[in-house]
């Protein structure tokens, strides 16, 4: 892909999606502007991003950015990954432990419902599942913090089914 071309995708993408800082750098990424990506991936395996730019040098941004894991790279463009050790700020706000219909132990953003899956994790044995255990898990076990979130995992792991 040539510069100009690359330039229009990053001016598109920044009038209809990013804000009008992004916007104005984007139009001018040839005097040394980079764009980067931040990619955060947590625990209940959601993940964000985010585009910031950067009036840096490459060495500049390496280092700015060091305690992330760099996934590419390019002329104007560089992408990093964390891994947060949390839970998803959608999960904080809305996340539920429930069951699939499939019996797959899985988060959901709000109650369980096969619409709403945001990440499954294992198949539960609901024959060995205690009444009660199931009747919470097809209700929805509401969690909000990276303790609850363990907590519930560790609950439901001797229920595992193993291949």
């Amino acid at each position: 892909m040539n510069i100009r071309a690359f330039l229009f995708l990053v001016y598109i993408f920044a009038v209809t999606v990013c804000s009008p800082a992004v916007h104005a750098a984007a139009e001018d990424l040839s005097t040394g502007v980079k764009i980067v990506t931040l990619e955060r991936v947590y625990l209940d395996g959601e993940k964000s991003e985010e585009k910031i730019i950067e009036r840096l040098s490459d060495q500049e941004i390496r280092k700015k950015y060091a305690e992330w894991i760099m996934v590419s790279s390019n002329e104007h463009t560089y992408t990093f990954k964390k891994y947060v050790d949390d839970i998803s700020p959608l999960l904080k706000m809305n996340g539920f432990f429930g069951l699939t219909k499939e019996g797959m132990l899985s988060i959901f953003n709000g109650k369980p419902d096969t619409k709403n899956v945001i990440h499954s994790f294992f198949q539960i044995d609901t024959k060995k599942l205690e009444s009660q255990k199931q009747k919470e898990l097809m209700e929805g076990i509401r969690v909000q913090t990276k303790d609850e979130f363990v907590q519930v995992l560790e609950t439901f792991k001797p229920y595992r089914i193993t291949d």
